[in-house]
């Protein structure tokens, strides 16, 4: 529908003036019989209805015009705009809604003959309940009972959710004829409108506090969270240099970050200037957990590196350690050597085994140690424990031990778990030096999420807590912050490695688990270990059997060994002993070298003795599976100092298979290898 739909409907309404003129002048020719011209003739006319028909087409023509100036002005309005006649039904639009209606689903001119809030709701899809308001409004208007109506509502378009305006007036002369309805698109004012009343509120519901300062440093606005941390802390939260901070950031244009201690708390502040209006930003950030997070990985992190030089220094050193400990068992079996090299080899092996036990703890400390996991019975471990504490602890110092009667098992190392608690006590007796007492307690705990990001290495499960505590001198601050560190010792040079606490801490993250301490000087310390529960039932811990005491069986006359070790010194001294022993040596120094002997002896081996690290491309372990493809019930020995593949490698080792640790004594190598031999040969 057009524009001239407005001219014609205005002219209607003219000429429909006339026509009832036009009725007038005949009731009148009727009712005095033709006198009138007689009366009121001139020039053969009657006067007065010439005078009104002359006039009557001067507003003809001024109707004419002023409709066409006024549906111009439509037209020429942006906006969609309809007429509705006192029904409420669109007789005419303008050419805004002509062109919107080009994309309705009804094609252009469908409005027209309709009801607007048929057009709002089929067209437009508004909601129910915005097409029954603008209907109320809109008869409202329509009745004369308001003067005007407004409503916004929203509709949904492939484009997304559109905004319009309903404008509503009354179209009257005299009495209300009908109304003009102009349909406005506030899509782009609503969608600006939303987004500043949400970035407005952004900083009000904002859970980091956030305030903004002018140039002389005065407070102009804070937020909620802001409020409540000045009621909290007394107003005591900025930075000591804030006016000179301000005054950097507008002068520079450049923002800044601070930081501030409240309590126990660290918040980080940032500054950022808005240099046109001549204030500043600034929004704080509670860092507390995360700068504890940070110091937890830079520990870690050290403690690592620390680990990792124990884990490459350990296999070399255990090898030289090895060979020292060969030699002064050769010499220890010399019947006829002089008591002073007897005793000279006593003395080297005892330094070697310390040496050896150092290395050990470091290896612990690195979680490089072996280890064998099973389901134990933590009350057993402790019982046993606590008898040895009260032999080795001084006698004015109180041992009590603790456990509730339903206390679940856990996965743990016997033997490991028994020194994580000798070194606690050790180092309580060194703080207790005038007596005091000694409480280990265990109990079932469950740790939560929470609880767990708050300790280093912590997780949230179910875990068995043993709390190691005593009553001696404490420790300050900054030893508590280093006390896990190896080397790292209170004590004089001579009275300790400073390992005992870095083994006990390397241990506990081997299990999986974790330790906290807590300290004050003057009141004791309590060390706390977390380990996890086993679901399996108490594996009873026997008492390992003593190879040197079984029955010595026979070296069968024709017992081929193949010694694979890549260390020279070491595969020479215990060539010597093998062969001092009865038994013919093959030996190698590295996997393919052992494999060229094995084929130039046809395979005619009785024991592979290999490490389990060695240059070639071929560990001991891979040695082992290819010999065994030619001959699988071979009996295997595999020693390390240090390896990768040694961590857990009892637990995987086969029926015919053999584990042992350097520096080991020669005693029990000879002893390892008659076993295999029995084995093998079914005595």
């Amino acid at each position: 529908m057009n524009a001239s739909i407005l001219c014609d409907q205005s002219e209607e309404f003219v000429f429909g003036v006339v026509e009832r003129f036009r009725q007038v002048e005949e009731q009148l020719e009727n009712a005095i019989g033709g006198q009138i011209d007689a009366v009121l003739g001139v020039n053969g006319q009657p006067y007065l209805l010439r005078t009104a028909q002359g006039r009557l087409l001067e507003s003809v023509a001024a109707e004419r015009r002023a409709s066409q100036l006024h549906s111009s002005i439509i037209n020429a309005l942006p906006a969609p705009v309809a007429l509705l006649n006192a029904a409420g039904v669109i007789v005419a639009v303008n050419q805004a809604w002509t062109q919107r209606a080009a994309h309705s689903r009804l094609g252009p001119g469908c409005e027209v003959g309709r009801r607007y809030v048929e057009v709002c709701g089929l067209d437009l899809h508004a909601t129910l309940s915005e097409v029954e308001r603008a209907q109320l409004g809109i008869n409202q208007v329509l009745i004369g009972k308001i003067d005007q109506y407004t409503q916004e509502y929203s509709c949904s378009s492939e484009c997304g959710t559109e905004w319009f305006k309903l404008v509503v007036s009354p179209l009257q002369s005299g009495i209300t004829e009908g109304a003009v309805v102009m349909h406005v698109d506030v899509t782009d004012q609503k969608t600006a409108e939303l987004e500043s009343r949400t970035h407005a509120a952004f900083p009000s519901y904002n859970s980091h506090p956030v305030l903004a300062f002018s140039k002389g440093g005065r407070l102009v606005y804070r937020n909620r969270a802001a409020t409540h941390l000045l009621e909290e802390f007394g107003g005591e939260i900025l930075p000591a240099d804030l006016h000179a901070s301000l005054a950097e950031c507008l002068t520079s244009g450049c923002g800044k970050l601070l930081e501030t201690k409240l309590g126990t708390r660290t918040l980080s502040w940032s500054f950022q200037p808005i240099p046109d209006e001549e204030i500043v930003h600034c929004a704080a950030t509670d860092v507390t957990e995360l700068l504890s997070l940070e110091a937890q990985l830079r520990q870690s992190q050290k403690m690592e590196t620390v680990g990792q030089l124990a884990g490459g220094i350990a296999h070399n050193f255990n090898n030289l350690l090895t060979v020292v400990i060969a030699h002064a068992s050769r010499l220890s079996a010399q019947s006829s050597a002089p008591e002073i090299v007897l005793n000279s080899a006593a003395r080297i092996t005892e330094v070697a085994k310390r040496a050896a036990d150092l290395v050990r703890q470091l290896l612990a400390f690195g979680r490089r140690q072996v280890m064998e996991l099973k389901s134990l019975d933590l009350k057993i471990v402790l019982e046993s424990t606590a008898t040895i504490l009260r032999q080795v602890l001084n006698a004015d110092i109180a041992v009590r031990v603790e456990w509730p009667p339903n206390l679940p098992c856990v996965r743990a190392d016997h033997m490991m778990l028994e020194q994580v608690l000798l070194n606690l006590a050790v180092n309580a007796r060194d703080a207790m030096p005038e007596g005091g007492e000694l409480v280990i307690r265990a109990d079932a705990v469950e740790v939560s999420t929470l609880e767990a990001r708050q300790q280093q290495g912590g997780s949230a499960g179910e875990f068995v807590r043993l709390t190691v505590r005593d009553t001696g001198c404490g420790m300050t601050p900054d030893v508590l912050a280093k006390v896990f560190e190896p080397f790292f010792t209170t004590k004089d040079v001579d009275k300790g490695t400073g390992l005992g606490l870095a083994t006990v801490y390397g241990i506990m993250q081997q299990h999986g688990g974790w330790i906290e301490v807590r300290s004050e000087l003057g009141r004791g310390t309590t060390f706390q270990i977390y380990l996890h529960r086993a679901p399996a039932p108490p594996v009873l811990v026997a008492e390992a059997e003593n190879p040197s005491s079984q029955p010595i069986a026979v070296v069968p006359a024709d017992a081929r060994i193949l010694l694979v070790d890549d260390e020279p010194l070491l595969r020479g001294v215990v060539i010597q002993i093998l062969e001092g022993a009865g038994y013919e040596v093959v030996a190698a120094g590295s996997g393919p070298e052992a494999i060229q002997c094995w084929l130039a002896r046809g395979g005619d081996i009785n024991l592979l003795l290999a490490d389990m690290q060695m240059p070639g491309g071929m560990s001991g372990r891979v040695l082992a599976a290819e010999l065994r493809r030619w001959k699988p019930e071979l009996p295997v020995i595999l020693t390390s100092g240090y390896t990768g593949e040694m961590v857990g490698c009892a637990a995987s080792l086969g029926s015919k298979d053999a584990f042992l640790q350097k520096p080991y004594p020669m005693e029990k190598l000879l002893d390892m290898i008659r076993c295999a031999m029995q084995r093998v040969d079914g005595r």
